[in-house]
């Protein structure tokens, strides 16, 4: 069953329906469904598709020329295919000229092909500019290794530079696109689910009905628990420090002065590492919303399930290696709601962006966490934080906190959100309040007699927001 996508779905219809030739590039890490994605769309449609493989290049030209004549149905090729790609991309070319009605071809996973003989690109240049792009065709790229899909496809010295009709950088699914693999989870359920696995379709189809997601990551059967060093280990080739980073700001050393201090390593050793994982999007850098001065900030990792596992499972891989994953789940169970708050809180701001017009009746021109000095506290004492702070038109702005415990925010959580506020010059203020359990009664009742625009939101009005029936 294929889930989502819908966005992706629609560019690529669109450009198939024009009468021109086309060529696509799809990519994004491995497992998150470029390959899936581009199946959905060539259902019903003439398709030749030609998947790159690890072999000698000589193997993989044998292979796709055999695929292209069994599907021209030329026996001849099918039995003397070609070994360069010259050849290959000539026969090609011829025929689909002389063919009728629109051909899509898919190249799926190039940048092994690239990987192997940097002169591919060039070579499939030349063919598509003279003879590729004048005919009823589509040409569909994708590529996993994101640094050769940088490097060598993306950069404005790529041979394919201006070729390209179309990008789709495939990122992992938003939290709220993940309720149809799950139609019987609840809404924290899903908070778990999420914040474990992600948005990633291969790994959601894996886990079944989404019950007892940890046991399901710790299981030795399932890829889950090593599938994060397979992955990175085909972008880097000595991957230790890189490992270490993510491992260190998983655990909350998300500064690069906490990051070198750890690793022993000075900034401009620490810096090349960092910006490769930033220009790969297995990091990114976060800095105080509303802040024009650029330095500093903090590093996230962009996955949770990158996340999770150099958070839980990175250092402990001998429990499961051992038949220990008792041991290992109660340390998980222990810790677990102190790591989904985090998650729980981008998961709030994605919501109220895009339910910002019904929720509150503004549009919201900027979002995001907030952190900095407050003047009016002693010094040592004087950094403040702020979950949600959101700039909408007319100089407005929304202050929120965010909850993921078990217990109902009380009145005092508002008092001290109201006080940070005032840190803050702005000609109208509302506030939002989200909790996992709900709010006390002191609470309910002052928002109730209150002037204030103040919002109350709990896991049920979430669901129902997001969900509805």
């Amino acid at each position: 069953m294929f889930i989502g996508r819908a966005r992706e779905l629609n560019f690529l219809e669109e450009k198939y329906s024009g009468s021109n030739g086309s060529l696509i590039l799809v990519y994004g890490r491995r497992r998150i469904g470029k390959t899936a994605l581009v199946n959905q769309f060539d259902r019903g449609k003439k398709t030749i598709y030609l998947l790159a493989t690890q072999e000698e290049k000589i193997l993989v030209i044998r292979n796709f020329s055999k695929i292209v004549a069994q599907f021209f149905e030329d026996a001849l090729t099918l039995n003397n295919p070609f070994s360069d790609w010259d050849s290959f991309f000539s026969y090609l070319s011829e025929k689909i000229e002389a063919s009728d009605g629109r051909i899509v071809i898919v190249m799926d996973e190039i940048t092994y092909l690239i990987e192997q003989d940097r002169s591919f690109l060039s070579i499939l240049q030349k063919f598509y500019d003279t003879r590729l792009k004048n005919t009823n065709s589509m040409l569909i790229l994708t590529g996993s290794l994101i640094n050769v899909v940088y490097t060598d496809i993306l950069n404005y010295d790529s041979p394919l530079y201006g070729r390209r009709t179309g990008n789709i950088e495939l990122l992992e699914m938003k939290f709220s696109e993940i309720k149809e693999f799950f139609p019987n989870l609840s809404m924290e359920e899903l908070v778990y689910v999420y914040s474990i696995f992600g948005g990633v379709p291969f790994y959601l189809e894996l886990i079944g009905d989404g019950k007892r997601p940890i046991e399901k990551f710790l299981n030795k059967n399932n890829i889950f628990y090593n599938d994060v060093q397979f992955i990175l280990n085909q972008e880097m080739r000595s991957p230790e420090k890189y490992f270490s980073i993510l491992k260190l700001v998983s655990y909350g050393k998300t500064t690069a002065g906490e990051i070198s201090g750890a690793m022993n390593l000075n900034s401009n050793e620490l810096s090349p590492y960092l910006n490769k994982l930033l220009s790969m999007k297995i990091l990114n850098k976060e800095f105080p919303v509303f802040s024009k001065k650029k330095r500093g900030g903090i590093y996230n990792l962009t996955s949770n399930y990158f996340n999770f596992y150099f958070r839980y499972i990175f250092e402990r891989q001998e429990l499961l290696e051992t038949g220990r994953e008792n041991i290992l789940l109660k340390y998980i169970e222990s810790d677990i709601s102190a790591y989904i708050s985090g998650i729980f809180e981008n998961i709030c701001r994605d919501f109220l962006i895009s339910k910002s017009e019904k929720i509150f009746g503004v549009e919201f021109l900027e979002m995001g966490r907030w952190w900095g000095r407050n003047s009016k506290k002693s010094r040592g004492k004087d950094i403040e934080e702020i979950d949600i702070v959101a700039r909408y038109e007319n100089n407005g702005i929304l202050f929120g906190e965010v909850k993921w415990q078990n217990i109902k925010i009380g009145k005092d959580v508002y008092m001290d959100l109201k006080r940070k506020s005032e840190m803050f010059q702005c000609a109208d203020k509302m506030f939002v309040l989200i909790s996992r359990s709900g709010f006390d009664d002191e609470l309910l009742s002052y928002a109730d007699g209150s002037d204030d625009k103040l919002f109350l939101i709990d896991l049920e009005f979430m669901k129902k927001s997001l969900f509805p029936e």
